[in-house]
């Protein structure tokens, strides 16, 4: 787990990949503003859980997580991070994102951020947003491919109405050829609300600025 510095950079690194496809739709089209997703819902479900299994590559290095994928339609996108050390498994991360903010919780730390979607740079200047970001969550965006960005979902499952992806794949790829990957497979899709949704931050915890996860979202959507 130590392969990454903190769960804080594990889950921006998510982040930036969520919201990659309109910075690079912006950066080549010469301008910014916001951004446009083509597909209209899939279903019309308005609240799903379901285990996750998340798997990051970035810089030579991979790490897989699981965990679980909660989604509330036009409310909140949450995604808890566990890491199983032979049969222990340990809750190590939220990433949960409300109409207002984005709340990080990295629990090996125990530390966390909560910050504004405009005072992060890279998402104000493409303007992405929470209605972006649960669109791209529900598997409402488009699939696209180009040199910079592969964007896809798969697997698609049958719902009471309508269908949602059981696969999310982003990859962004620099000007040097590096490339940036998340993968989220998800199982055991239930249609339920029976799920708290938001989540309270243990006493003790220290709250690290936004400029932490701007930075490390910079890192990678540059």
């Amino acid at each position: 787990m130590r392969r990454y510095k903190s769960l804080i950079y594990v889950l921006a690194f998510t982040l930036a990949l969520a919201g990659c496809r309109s910075s690079h739709n912006a950066t080549q089209g010469g301008a910014t503003g916001q951004a446009v997703l083509v597909n209209g819902r899939n279903t019309s479900v308005n609240s799903l859980t379901a285990k996750m299994k998340l798997s990051l590559e970035a810089g030579g290095k991979s790490i897989s997580l699981g965990g679980t994928y909660r989604l509330l339609r036009d409310d909140v996108v949450q995604i808890n991070l566990t890491y199983s050390v032979l049969i222990v498994s340990m809750n190590v991360g939220t990433m949960e994102l409300t109409k207002d903010s984005i709340l990080i919780i990295d629990r090996m730390e125990k530390r966390y951020c909560r910050v504004a979607y405009k005072q992060i740079a890279p998402l104000r200047e493409a303007g992405v947003d929470f209605d972006y970001l649960q669109r791209v969550f529900w598997g409402d965006a488009a699939d696209v491919t180009n040199k910079y960005v592969s964007w896809s979902y798969g697997s698609w499952l049958p719902l009471s109405d309508g269908q949602f992806p059981q696969e999310l794949s982003l990859t962004l790829k620099d000007n040097n050829s590096k490339q940036y990957k998340a993968t989220f497979t998800l199982s055991k899709v239930q249609e339920t609300s029976d799920w708290d949704t938001r989540t309270s931050i243990p006493s003790g915890y220290e709250e690290v600025t936004g400029e932490t996860v701007m930075k490390a979202i910079m890192s990678v959507a540059k």
